[in-house]
């Protein structure tokens, strides 16, 4: 009977475990591998393979980062009946910046490259770009690469294909969230739509440069002309840039204003062309009525000159590049008058000049007596005349007495005076005094420079040991150089930029260096060929030793002024003195608690006044009087 029980329990468990494998499982199988496909669908942007046996799931696919990639797992081993999973999930690289490029020539392939967030991006994004390479071919570089900065990226990429699809030509850079896009258009509406529809991206910042493509002109031209009815103008230019300058220059022609309009065209001659068009009209503009006429390279410039002067600006303005054929209206020469005033302190010198009718040269001498007429060449008979004249002959008189160096010239009805004034002058006054004398009829023309103050430096020594130096250093002495060389003392307000010789002032500051250990305080101040030095000496030292050290530190044309006073002895101290004692009658004052009695030094003798040479005194028993030297060679 048991072995009958025996066989029906295992018919019986057979059965069971036929009916969980063939019937069951499956089943089960279906239940984890939908559950399985929703959390991967849930949890990554990429598509995801499930494939699941028995309990055990695999997974393969992408991830935008590890973190990524482990949350998923982790939701997957989470699922009821699951009891492991294998994956095969590759993580994307992190493109920072995320990027993407494309460029679009005529006759060429349409190339681009840079990272798609996911192989969805890849497909919209070569979806886009075949629509604008119709005709050619494409050529993609694209990678798939996690780090795209706005979920939009890809339909920002789209957006940016299409406006380059617009174009007859360009290129897209996009780095980030900035773009870039340059190319020719081939009509102004084109450009404005485009500019239009990437001004309303709203995830990319676009730089955008787009040209227009321009119709070729043969010949290239230009041509102006200027008259009594006023100025008119017409021709191409090559870009925005070139056709706004041509119209500004052109605009100031005639005296109210030019009429006219410049058509943008390709086939410039070269790339001097718009320098010569442009002087070609301000040699126009000097006319009293003229024509400029510029095809392709060859220009020439035909009309009435007021002036021998005017003929000759035109003739520099119009180089050799410019043909001229020009009629003077007045053939007298102008009057002019060069004058300089040397740096060497001779005073002014009349460099040339032609007098205006009614100025001869005694008239010139006596109204500017202190100009050198002597070897220079001074014409007469110059257009205008001497009562024209006074106005520039009154400045004359201004400037050239208050002028150290420079130049005046007087040409037409400009006086143009530059230089650098005499100490004591202002330029202000001098700039009001010279347009007071000149009057109406002048224009000035005026650059003046003020003397610059002499250089003066102060230094002191304090009995602490401190030293400060304060003013004005020569022109070519930086403050911090002059510091260093004073021992490292301390900036009390000390500048550069006097007037002075700096090779002589380092001189003097080294010599000034070299003596001041030899002090126990001093006052010293230098100025241009001058050192003075007022101080107390330290124990052991003599006014003599420290006038040969000045002497023999010192530029050759310096002098110094030297007054050392020998250092005060202290009075005997007093015996058993008692304690916190007040001052004594007299001034002597003892210390609180100490054993010492100082009196206060006796006045020092006043110093004698100095000589023109003369030697340092150090005599036994001198020790309280003041030794002046002088040092001078």
């Amino acid at each position: 009977m048991r072995p009958i029980l025996s066989l029906a329990v295992l018919a019986i468990f057979g059965v069971l475990t036929w009916h969980a494998l063939a019937v069951l499982g499956p089943g089960i199988e279906r239940r984890i591998d939908a559950a399985a496909e929703a959390v991967a669908a849930q949890q990554s942007p990429h598509p995801i393979s499930v494939a699941t046996r028995g309990r055990s799931v695999s997974v393969s696919g992408l991830a935008d980062s590890e973190a990524a990639r482990d949350a998923l797992l982790v939701r997957l081993a989470a699922l009821p009946g699951v009891s492991t999973v294998d994956h095969r999930i590759r993580v994307l690289p992190l493109h920072e910046p995320f990027r993407f490029a494309a460029r679009r020539n005529p006759g060429e392939p349409l190339r681009i490259e840079g990272a798609a967030q996911s192989a969805a991006a890849e497909r919209l994004i070569l979806d886009e770009a075949r629509t604008i390479a119709t005709g050619t071919m494409l050529q993609s570089a694209l990678v798939l690469a996690a780090g795209a900065p706005h979920p939009d990226w890809t339909a920002a990429v789209g957006r940016a294909l299409r406006a380059l699809g617009a174009l007859a030509e360009g290129e897209i850079e996009i780095s980030g969230r900035d773009g870039h896009l340059a190319g020719w258009a081939a009509t102004a509406q084109v450009r404005e739509a485009v500019l239009a529809d990437l001004a309303a991206d709203p995830v990319l910042r676009w730089e955008v440069e787009v040209d227009i493509i321009l119709p070729r002109a043969e010949p290239y031209r230009f041509r102006a002309e200027t008259g009594p009815g006023g100025a008119n103008f017409s021709g191409h230019a090559p870009t925005e840039a070139v056709r706004a300058r041509l119209a500004a220059a052109a605009g100031r022609l005639g005296a109210g204003g030019a009429t006219g309009e410049i058509t943008l065209a390709e086939g410039m001659p070269g790339r001097g062309w718009p320098l010569m068009v442009t002087r070609g009209i301000d040699a126009l503009a000097l006319l009293e009525r003229g024509v400029l006429d510029v095809e392709g390279s060859t220009a020439r410039l035909a009309g009435r000159a007021p002036t021998p002067e005017a003929a000759a600006e035109i003739d520099r303005l119009a180089g050799t590049d410019i043909a001229t054929d020009l009629v003077i209206s007045d053939p007298m020469p102008a009057a002019r008058l060069a004058v300089e005033i040397p740096a060497s302190g001779e005073g002014p010198r009349l460099a040339e000049g032609r007098l205006p009718q009614g100025l001869d040269r005694d008239a010139l001498a006596r109204a500017l007596p202190e100009l050198d007429l002597a070897g220079a060449t001074l014409e007469t008979g110059g257009r205008g005349t001497g009562d024209d004249w006074q106005g520039a002959i009154a400045a004359l008189a201004i400037a050239l007495p208050r002028l150290e160096t420079g130049r005046a010239d007087v040409a037409g009805d400009r006086l143009h005076i530059m230089g650098r004034l005499r100490a004591g002058f202002s330029a202000a006054s001098t700039r009001t005094a010279l347009r007071a004398a000149a009057g109406s009829g002048w224009t000035l023309d005026l650059a003046l420079d003020e003397a610059p103050q002499p250089a003066e430096v102060a230094v002191a020594l304090d009995s602490g040991g401190v030293v400060a130096a304060s003013g004005i250093l020569p022109d070519g002495i930086g403050p911090e150089v002059a510091l260093v060389r004073l021992r490292g003392a301390r900036n009390d307000g000390l500048t550069s930029g006097g007037a002075g010789d700096p090779l002589e002032w380092r001189g003097a500051l080294d010599a000034l260096a070299a003596v001041m250990p030899a002090f126990a305080t001093l006052d010293a101040r230098i100025s241009e060929g001058t050192i003075g030095i007022d101080g107390t000496l330290a124990p052991g030292e003599t006014a003599g030793t420290v006038a040969r050290t000045l002497e023999a530190g010192l530029p050759a044309t310096w002098r110094a002024d030297l007054a050392a006073r020998a250092p005060q002895s202290p009075a005997p101290a007093a015996a058993n003195p008692p304690p916190d004692t007040e001052p004594a009658p007299g001034g002597a004052a003892t210390t609180g608690g100490g054993d010492a009695t100082v009196a206060p030094p006796p006045a020092s003798a006043p110093a004698p006044p100095p000589r023109p040479r003369a030697r340092a005194t150090d005599r036994p028993g001198d020790a309280a009087r003041a030794s002046q030297t002088e040092i001078s060679r």
